[in-house]
This record gives structure tokens, sequence and C-alpha cells, in this order.
């Protein structure tokens, strides 16, 4: 579940945060329509859902590059070793 703050550059968080809802990866709740009620019904929801939250796992792990680490510090150590 994503609540992106819309008090960001370009309200980037949100366009981010669609595209794992789109995926099937997350739930997205804007904060202007964030309410108490809203939220613990979303989390009952998903709680009550055991094969959603699995699928929505698989098709997180979908979107990830499991060697971003390595690809990371690689750039990282060029940039300071030259």
């Amino acid at each position: 579940m994503l609540i992106p703050s819309p008090n960001v550059a370009e309200n980037h968080q949100y366009y981010n945060a669609l595209e794992l809802q789109k995926a099937g990866a997350a739930v997205v709740i804007e904060e202007k329509n964030l309410t108490g009620d809203g939220l613990v019904k979303t989390v009952e929801t998903l709680l009550t859902s055991p094969g959603k939250l699995a699928e929505m796992g698989a098709n997180a792990k979908t979107l990830g590059n499991p060697h971003s680490l390595d690809l990371i510090t690689e750039k990282l150590l060029k940039l300071v070793n030259g």
C-alpha cells in the first residue's frame, strides 16, 4: 500500500506509485483521499486476501533488478576511483 506525498517535485511519487499499481504490485491511496476508515478497510481487505498479497509480491519482484546493489556499487566505485 502506497500513500505518495503530493508535496514533491512534479508529483513523481504519485506517478511512480501508479506504475506499481498498474503492474498489480501495490495499492495506491492518494493523500487527498486518505481517511482513517478508508485506510482500515484497505488494510483489512489486504490482510484477508493472502492470495492477493502473494500475487502483489510476485508482481513487485518482477519489476526489480536483483543485481541493482552490485550495479550501483560498481558505478559509485568508478566515480570515486576515477
